[in-house]
This record gives C-alpha cells, structure tokens and sequence, in this order.
C-alpha cells in the first residue's frame, strides 16, 4: 500500500478524524510506504522500524519569496497588489478574513473563493455576504484576477495556466491562528500548485510576542505530563471504593485535557503529533527573526525580509473590534488610536482614520471637536460630551469675526439696552448668521460678548455694557 501525501495525516489529524482511518490497514500490509515532499515526524511506534529514504534534487529548485512583517495586513495587503501585474492567487486559511479583505479592499468583482464545501455555502448563502463567486472545486473557468484559497488547496491539486501567476501567503495571528503557515510544508506545498512555475511569491505576516517559543520535546514533555494525570485519575476511578465516588471521579476524567488526543478511547500518536507541530510552528510566529530564520533553513526558498510598521495596524484593530468590550471601553481604545494616529498628512493616514470613523464616527467626531482630555473628564458619557461639542461650536462660531462684527454693530461698551432689546437684537444676529446657541437665549447671554452689569429703571429692565471681551 502507497500512502501519498503522507503528511496530511499528522496535518490533518486535528479537524478531518477521518484521516487516519486507513492506518491500521497500513500496517498489515506486507509492502508498504508513504510518500510526501513535506515529510513529518511519526511518533507512531509501528513506524519504528521504516527505512527513511531522502530524494534530493541535483538542480537548483530554490525559489524567491519576498517575506513582509507588518502590523497592518490591510495595508501591506493593498500595497502589493497595487504592485502586481497579472492574476494573482491568495491563500488564506479563514473564510471570514477573505470576505472582510475583499470587502476592504473592493474587490469583490475581480475575486473568486475556493474553499471546503460549508465555507461554500456561507459565502453564497449568509444573509450579511451573499457572495457568490465561491466554489469547493478548482476549475480554470472560475478563475478571476484575484484568486482565493483556503487550505483545502494547499495540497493534491495541480493548477494548470499558460501564464505564471503572483502567489500570496497571508498569515494573521491576531485575527485567526489558523491562518498560520508552516515554512517547512504549508509554504511549500501551497506554491508548488502551480506546475507551469510562479511570477512571485509574497508572504505577509504579523507576528504575535504572545506566542510561547517551544520545542518538540517540551511539548510532547507536557504531553505526557497531561497523559500521566488522566491515567493517574482513570486508575483512580476504575479503585474507588463506591459508585458516587465513581461518578464524581468520571467527572474528572470527562474534564481532562488529554481527551484531546484519544479517539474512540484509545490514544491517537497523530493528534499529538499535530500538536507538536502547531506549537512549535506558531513559536515561530513570536518574532520576525525566529520566522526568517526558519524560512532560511528550508530549500526551497531564498527570503528577502521587509518590515513594514504603521501608526495603527492589526492589534489595535482587535482591541477597539473586540465583542468583550463595553461601549465606554471599545471608545477609549479609539480615542487611544487616534491620539497615536495624530495629524494626518498622508492617504494612508486618512485611510486609518477613516477605519475609526466606520468604527464609531461620533466619538471620532468628539475627539475632533473637544479633544480627548474633555472626553476623558466626562467619562465617555455621550449625553455630557454631545453637550461640550454644541457649547463648543457655539463658542467658536459666535466668537467668529462675522459675530462678534455684527454684535459691536448693535452693541456698544458704557451703553446701556433694555433686557428686551438686548435678547431681541441677539436672536437676531444668531438667526442671520445660522448660530445655534444651545440654551435658551435670554438677556444674560449678552455675558459672552460683554461685560456688563444689571441697571433697572423704573420702568425696565436693563443692563450698562462697559467693557468688549473681543
């Protein structure tokens, strides 16, 4: 029996139960082998004995890829494929990451999805997407100039075009860790699908300090720890001395990590191989260097690293976009954003404000208008900070040069005016020049122009206006 592709049954082994099925009829037969360009590791104890035969090429089959560390997808994203000619094909493991790129970028027309049969049908049939360029088979007829491809097709299809198109990898750690690609077999499988050679390869990744640098052996260390304690609380079951300690102990056993890695009771060598694999692959993943480095010991690549930061990129995005967050709170990641964004210059800059402004446009607005120090000494209370923003434009519209030209005009200083008068002409001035005053005007408003003092008669009120504040 020839097992191709053999990788796929450690890659796969977290999400498709399935694959592994057929290896215990593997190992009864006589003449066996697996086959893979991306060979792992087997813990299996069956594989014990195998012979490992390597098939080196004597060609230079090295190819160029241009690694690019960003805190801001969106816009390394935007930025490369202004710089790209042709068709291009973009693998991104996340449906949900394609669909909000694509609506970002607008290029829902020049897109087309390959993705698993359920990822289909969300995109088609969702009432908030409706996006129906999205198909679970590659056919060259479907192709568009962008071309998106979940992991589905990281293996085990040839795609077949007269040209040689742009190849993209795109890797989020902070929208989806299934995003991640292994340099050592997700890399490389996902651009050998195209058999007529490739014009580039791009991969754009954010890394995450977060993520815990590990190695093989300490993670199948904490394995066994994990393996140890679940069979320590099975024995301790399988003892006790009464059926409600049983009971109580089998609640235990049903809470135990190690479950994870048992299939149909019996311990599953390929699920804690995945893992070992994703633990240490993500490890990679904490910093730039650690992912360069890892892509300099593989072949198959020759890598060109390029850095590029930005005022806001992907983490910032998480933390205002974050479903936990209080409306008071998601606000002040906000104004926090815009306080590190500052004056904008350039369209990109303008482009992340107006990320903030979809986000939330009245508190982008009030930042504009009052400043974050006011916001901040109201609380975020929107009822207070709508209140500062009317006072606020009044202040600066009524004090404006046409304003205070027509008030001087009605007005002079050591002049006395009736109450009446005073609210009459004041309302009439407002009412010309389109000022609305958020209170309601009465003779005491005159108090922003002037300084005065209350002076009856005996038949009026009034007040004597002794000095211009303007």
């Amino acid at each position: 029996l020839l097992f191709d592709e053999g990788h796929k049954i450690v890659k796969d082994a977290d999400f498709r139960h399935t694959v592994t099925l057929p290896m215990d009829l593997f190992f009864e037969c006589k003449n066996k082998a697996l086959v893979s360009a991306t060979p792992v590791e087997f813990s299996d104890p069956r594989f014990k004995d195998f012979e490992l035969v390597q098939i080196v090429p004597e060609f230079d089959f090295s190819k160029e890829m241009f690694l690019h560390i960003t805190n801001n997808m969106l816009q390394t994203l935007k930025e490369t494929l202004k710089s790209l000619e042709g068709n291009t094909f973009i693998f991104c493991n996340c449906t949900d990451m394609i669909y909000n790129l694509m609506k970002q970028l607008d290029l829902f027309n020049d897109s087309a999805v390959f993705c698993s049969t359920n990822s289909v049908k969300k995109l088609k049939n969702d009432k908030d997407v409706k996006f129906k360029p999205a198909y679970e088979d590659w056919d060259i007829k479907y192709m568009k100039r962008y071309n998106w491809l979940t992991s589905r097709f990281y293996n085990a299809v040839d795609i077949k075009l007269d040209e040689k198109p742009n190849v993209i990898l795109l890797s989020n750690c902070y929208f989806s860790e299934y995003t991640i690609i292994d340099p050592y077999s997700d890399a490389i499988q996902a651009t050998g699908r195209f058999r007529n050679g490739t014009a580039s390869i791009t991969h754009i990744v954010n890394v995450n300090p977060n993520f815990r640098v590990q190695t093989k052996e300490e993670v199948r260390g904490y394995i066994r720890g994990l393996e140890h304690v679940h069979n320590l609380l099975v024995g301790y079951r399988d003892t006790a001395p009464d059926a409600e300690k049983r009971r109580i102990l089998q609640e235990f056993v049903d809470s135990s990590p190690f479950n994870k890695y048992l299939v149909d009771g019996k311990k599953s060598y390929y699920k804690i191989d995945f893992d070992v694999v994703d633990e240490v692959v993500k490890g990679l993943y904490s910093h730039k260097d650690l992912l360069c480095l890892a892509y300099e010991m593989c072949d198959t690549f020759n890598v060109y690293m390029e850095e590029q930061i930005f005022p806001l990129g992907d983490l910032e995005r998480l933390h205002r976009d974050n479903p936990k967050l209080t409306k008071r709170e998601a606000r002040k990641q906000i104004v926090e954003q815009l306080e590190m964004l500052g004056y904008c210059e350039t369209q990109m800059e303008f482009d992340f404000l107006q990320e903030l402004i979809d986000s939330d446009p009245f508190i982008v607005q009030a930042y504009e208008t009052v400043g974050k120090e006011v916001i901040e000494k109201l609380n975020y209370r929107e009822k207070a900070i709508k209140e500062a923003m009317i006072l606020k434009r009044y202040r600066e519209r009524s004090t404006g040069n046409e304003a205070i030209q027509l008030i001087k005009n009605s007005f002079n200083a050591n002049t006395w005016y009736s109450d009446d008068f005073i609210k009459r002409e004041l309302k009439r001035i407002f009412k010309e020049i389109g000022i609305y005053y958020p209170k309601a005007v009465t003779s005491h408003t005159i108090g922003d122009f002037f300084e005065y003092i209350d002076k009856p008669t005996k038949k009026t009120r009034g007040k004597l206006l002794y000095r211009c504040l303007f």
